[in-house]
């Protein structure tokens, strides 16, 4: 009888079989957790599985548009990303800045990817250049946004230089060269060459706003002359699409893209500001005039708030 009962089953085969899985899923676990902290530490941006929204953030004055600009062009050409929601907060800044960002929204949008633009606390100016390219617009009924404007601030302290005695003696090409420079009073000739470039930058604000949200320049032009609007405000004329908060941008952006549930949410990691950053701040504060650390001309277009 003894000879005819199954023999016990290899125990130390089914603990070597066992033992050889767990080190290759380890492994695989381990290689791509490397992979993932190699690409978020050469390019912040972690990638995730499945149909995704893309979040990029806009925060601050507009200086330098390279870093959102390269975000944005990722996402056109990344297959997995159907939307991407622009959360601006925003007073405005450089004018040739907001340009770059708003083709780069643009871009997206001639990749078929929709863009929903959620505003926080201010979509002005600037701001609301770059947030106009995208396909919805999504305010909150407090957000402060429009003031269609340019603007140029130039300080002068040529009576102060007159008090000290110091002159200032400039060797030029031509009678326009170095118009805008505080050592000196502007004349007339000058104050019109530079309001020439006020003119011709508002124009192209304008016409974008036009072009973009679909109405007519007049209209436009009746708002274009710098004034804030509450979000509530715009939505009335026409310069916003819906109220809501970010989460309803994300909805937006999801309905979109066509994912049904919940998406995952791709964003890049912002790197911690440190002390080195909090003492450029501190020291660049512009009282008028250019920063200690990043100095800045004299001259200089700039879509802004204030």
């Amino acid at each position: 009888m003894n000879e005819m009962m199954a023999p016990p089953p290899p125990r130390k085969n089914y603990l070597a079989g066992c033992m050889m899985f767990a080190a290759v899923t380890f492994a695989l676990i381990a290689v791509l957790s490397v992979a993932m902290w190699a690409l978020r530490n050469q390019t912040g941006y972690v990638p995730a599985l499945g149909k995704r929204i893309a979040l990029v953030e806009l925060k601050g004055a507009i200086e330098d548009s390279r870093d959102i600009v390269e975000e944005l062009d990722r996402y056109a050409e990344d297959s997995s990303v159907r939307a991407v929601v622009l959360r601006i907060d925003s007073p405005g800044g450089g004018v040739a800045a907001s340009q770059e960002i708003y083709e780069a929204v643009r871009r997206l949008r001639d990749a078929k990817k929709p863009v929903v633009v959620s505003m926080g606390t201010f979509c002005a100016s600037g701001g609301y250049y770059v947030a106009c390219a995208a396909d919805t617009l999504v305010a909150n009924p407090g957000t402060l946004t429009g003031s269609i404007g340019v603007i140029m601030e130039i300080p002068t302290a040529a009576e102060l230089m007159k008090r000290i005695g110091v002159r200032w003696e400039v060797i030029k090409s031509g009678k326009i060269k170095g118009a805008g420079t505080p050592w000196k009073d502007m004349n007339p000739e000058e104050r019109a060459a530079l309001q020439s470039l006020i003119d011709d930058t508002f124009s192209q604000f304008v016409d974008a706003v036009a072009v973009e949200r679909g109405l007519d320049r007049r209209e436009v032009l009746k708002l274009a002359d710098g004034r804030a609007l509450t979000g509530q405000q715009a939505l009335k004329v026409g310069l916003v699409d819906k109220l809501g908060d970010l989460q309803e941008a994300i909805d937006v952006a999801s309905a979109m893209g066509g994912i049904t549930g919940k998406p995952v949410i791709a964003r890049q990691n912002q790197p911690e500001p440190g002390l080195l950053d909090f003492l450029r701040k501190v020291l660049n504060q512009k009282w008028g005039g250019p920063g200690l650390l990043d100095p800045e001309p004299g001259v200089k277009l700039e879509y802004k708030l204030f």
